[in-house]
């Protein structure tokens, strides 16, 4: 991470700084070689994003954690959302998709309260298997293709959004505000 990032961090308390640490640490040793590899796939064209903010972004959204599930049932590491998986898991290597009743109610109607339930579907999940064995059940807490999918999902933020700034592109990534779109993109790009 930046200069930018590590003043911010000396201001903040001890805890702060220890859990900013130990987040630093935890992405030099498993998450930086994948980020780099899907970056420089990805994004390293547009020269806008990056690698610090894609650490800011997985820190913000995950605080690292491969497991971590949000309200609206986001997973692991970039907080994938159902819909982003599905649109792009076969160009991040495959993988199983966990769909439900819920997930295909909230594709139909584009009602979002469905996703609440999905996301207590996937605690659910959390619950049965051990972590180890997550990803065999849903590919999106498989680290890698997590990560991939979700540079992926930048680089269409920066197609679809080419005059937005950087801060507005994550802005949307974090919020999903272009989910209809997203659902029913068919450009591919």
């Amino acid at each position: 991470p930046g200069l930018d990032a590590e003043i911010y961090w000396m201001t903040r308390g001890d805890n702060d700084r220890k859990e900013m640490t130990r987040q630093i640490q935890k992405f030099e040793r498993e998450y930086k070689s994948l980020v780099e590899k899907y970056y420089n796939k990805y994004l390293a064209k547009y020269g806008r994003i990056s690698i610090d903010d894609i650490f800011g972004l997985i820190s913000t959204e995950s605080k690292m954690n491969p497991f971590a599930v949000s309200g609206y049932g986001a997973a692991s590491l970039t907080q994938l959302m159902h819909f982003v998986v599905e649109k792009r898991i076969n160009e991040c290597g495959g993988g199983k998709l966990f769909i439900t009743e819920n997930i295909k109610k909230a594709r139909k109607t584009g009602d979002k309260n469905y996703y609440r339930e999905y996301a207590k579907e996937l605690k659910s999940l959390k619950a049965k298997y051990p972590q180890s064995d997550l990803a065999k059940h849903y590919a999106a807490f498989d680290p890698e293709k997590n990560i991939c999918i979700g540079i992926r999902h930048i680089k269409f933020l920066l197609d679809k959004y080419p005059k937005d700034n950087n801060d507005t592109i994550l802005l949307k990534y974090n919020t999903n505000s272009n989910w209809v779109d997203y659902i029913s993109s068919e450009a591919g790009t």
